[in-house]
């Protein structure tokens, strides 16, 4: 009787002790898959203020573009008086 007893007791904290390591792993996987989503968010944060520079670049050239434009046709006007 005391032996079945010890076994229960044995089998019931190696039970116990595969729940707390599942329980861990599990809590690792979450933080894991946080840290992913943190990562994620942060890289399309970047692409997305990357692409927006981008965007202002463009607008910026093609507003000394036009300036241009209008200098030299400015200056042909002048030169045909």
């Amino acid at each position: 009787k005391e032996e079945e007893r010890l076994e229960e007791e044995e089998r019931l904290e190696e039970e116990e002790r595969l729940d707390e390591e599942e329980r861990l792993e599990e809590e690792e996987r979450l933080e894991e898959e946080e840290r992913l989503d943190e990562k994620e968010i942060l890289e399309e944060k970047e692409r997305l203020e990357e692409e927006e520079r981008l965007d202002e670049e463009e607008r910026l050239e093609e507003v000394e573009r036009l300036e241009e434009e209008e200098r030299l046709e400015e200056e042909e006007r002048l030169d045909e008086k």
